[in-house]
C-alpha cells in the first residue's frame, strides 16, 4: 500500500492518533496556497494591498485523502441563515469525528465560494492550514503595468481608487514543507503590518522585516525535530493499550518481553528506546483491533483473517503480539475492506 492510498490509524503505516495530528498539520508547498487582497489603498502614486494566504480547497481534500484513504473521510453541507456549513468526518481508532464550521455566501459564484471557504474553515478545526494564521499581514506593491510574472494577479478595488497587478508573496522558511523557502523565484520579503489578518488597521504600513523563522509574537517555529516527550508518548502507548482491551497484569511483562534484558521497573519510567519498542510492539495489534471495530467484526472473525495471512493457529488477540508484522497488517486489513465492500454491493 503506498502513501496515497490511505496511512490512518487502521490503515498502511499504522499510525497512532498524535502522528496523525502532527500529519494534518504539516505546511504545505507553496503550489497549494492561493492570496487573497484583504484590502487596498494609494498614496500618492504608489499603490498598496494587505494579502493572507489561504490553502487551495483541492489540496485540502488531498491532505485527508493521503492520511486518510478516499474512503476515510466524507464532508457533509447544510444551508444556514446566508451562508454554509461544512462537516468534515474523519476516522480515527474505529471512531468518527466530525467538526463543522461555516462560510457566507461569496460575491462571485455565491454558492460555490462558500461550499469552499466553509470546508476550508472545517480543515482548520483539525489544524489542516493553521498554522498560516501566525503570518502576519502581508504588504504587496501593485503596479499599474502587467509584466507577464508568475504568480501575477489582478485587483480592481474601484472603492479605494486601486488597479492593476500585484505578485503572490514569497513565504518564510518555517512556513513551508522541510523548513526550506523555496516558494517562488526573487527576493521579495514581507512587510509586515501591525496587526494580524483577522482585523484591520489604518493600511500604512508601521512594519518592519522579522525572522522567517519566528512568528509575530516572537515564538521559534522552526521546523526541526522535536525533543522527546515522555507524556506524550505515554499517552500514545495508553492509547494503543486501551484500543486492543489489555489487561493490566499483561501490560509490564509484555513491554519486558519488547525490551529484552531491561531494568525498568515499570513502564512510566521507560526510556525513549524502551517505549518505542513497546509501542512498536502494540501499534499493529491495535490497528488490526480497530480495523475489525471499523467493520463490526467480533474478534473470533478478525483472527480467522489473521490466520489466513500468518498461516499459523491463533487463540486470542494477545496471540497476534510479536507474530505480525506491518506488511501483514496491510494484508490482512485490505482483505477486510475488500470482502466489506463485497458485501455492500451484493
Amino acid at each position: 500500500m503506498t502513501e496515497k492510498q490511505g496511512l490512518n490509524c487502521t490503515e498502511g503505516p499504522l499510525l497512532s492518533i498524535y502522528e496523525v495530528t502532527e500529519k494534518l498539520k504539516e505546511p504545505f508547498s507553496a503550489q497549494d496556497i492561493e492570496w487573497r487582497v484583504q484590502r487596498s489603498f494609494k498614496n500618492n502614486n504608489s499603490m498598496k494591498a494587505i494579502v493572507v494566504p489561504y490553502v487551495q480547497n483541492r489540496a485540502i481534500m488531498q491532505r485527508l485523502d493521503d492520511i486518510f484513504g478516499p474512503f476515510g473521510w466524507e464532508n457533509d453541507f447544510k444551508e444556514i441563515h446566508s451562508g454554509v456549513l461544512c462537516g468534515i468526518s474523519i476516522w480515527v481508532n474505529g471512531q468518527k469525528i466530525t467538526k463543522w464550521d461555516g462560510a457566507d455566501l461569496t460575491n462571485i459564484e455565491a454558492t460555490k465560494g462558500a461550499i469552499s471557504g466553509s470546508m476550508k474553515r472545517a480543515a482548520v478545526q483539525f489544524g489542516i492550514g493553521r498554522y498560516l494564521y501566525n503570518l502576519t499581514e502581508v504588504w504587496v506593491d501593485v503596479y499599474s503595468i502587467r509584466s507577464n510574472q508568475k504568480d501575477e494577479n489582478y485587483i480592481n478595488d474601484k472603492k479605494n481608487n486601486v488597479t492593476g497587478y500585484w505578485k503572490n508573496p514569497q513565504l518564510p522558511a518555517w512556513a513551508l514543507p522541510g523548513g526550506k523557502d523555496h516558494s517562488v523565484e526573487g527576493n521579495q520579503s514581507y512587510n509586515h503590518g501591525n496587526q494580524s489578518r483577522s482585523t484591520s488597521s489604518s493600511g500604512q504600513n508601521k512594519g518592519q522585516k522579522t525572522n522567517n523563522n519566528q512568528t509575530s509574537n516572537g515564538k521559534n517555529n522552526s521546523t526541526g525535530p522535536k525533543p522527546f516527550d515522555p507524556k506524550q508518548a505515554l499517552r500514545a502507548i495508553y492509547d494503543q493499550e486501551n484500543i486492543i482491551g489489555l489487561p493490566n497484569e499483561m501490560k509490564l511483562p509484555l513491554f519486558k518481553k519488547a525490551n529484552q534484558n531491561t531494568k525498568t521497573p515499570a513502564i512510566i519510567n521507560g526510556t525513549e528506546k524502551e517505549l518505542q519498542n513497546y509501542f512498536g510492539v502494540l501499534k499493529p495489534v491495535a490497528a488490526l483491533v480497530s480495523s475489525a471495530k471499523l467493520y463490526n467484526l467480533n474478534p473470533e472473525q478478525l483472527l480467522n483473517y489473521c490466520q489466513i495471512v500468518l498461516k499459523v493457529q491463533l487463540k486470542d488477540i494477545p496471540s497476534l503480539f510479536f507474530k505480525v508484522k506491518k506488511e501483514d497488517v496491510e494484508q490482512i486489513i485490505a482483505m477486510i475492506r475488500q470482502e466489506a465492500q463485497g458485501q455492500r454491493t451484493a
